[in-house]
């Protein structure tokens, strides 16, 4: 996947949490990764909106949430491989 991802340089990617883990999980423990995942998105902004702590996020904000997101996700439910590198940019 990093190679494709290095190569075609995508504007954005989809992750399927779902899917993923439906090969590996029972489908209950996929539901509940998927809304770990949806949680991590959220983490940090919306209950700062919600609360009126915090405006709106800008879209530098969103991307860098989902960027933590996505490496928080990976990092708990994919195993990497020895060699698979440094994280993409």
């Amino acid at each position: 996947l990093r190679a494709l991802v290095r190569e075609h340089r995508p504007r954005c990617l989809v992750i399927d949490p779902l899917s993923a883990l439906s090969t590996k999980l029972t489908h209950i423990a996929s539901a509940d990764a998927a809304q770990q995942f949806l949680e991590l998105c959220k983490a940090g902004i919306y209950m700062g909106v919600l609360f009126g702590v915090k405006s709106q996020p800008t879209l530098p904000e969103i991307v860098a949430a989902i960027d933590r997101a996505v490496e928080a996700f990976l990092k708990i439910y994919v195993a990497a491989p020895a060699d698979a590198g440094p994280p993409l940019p």
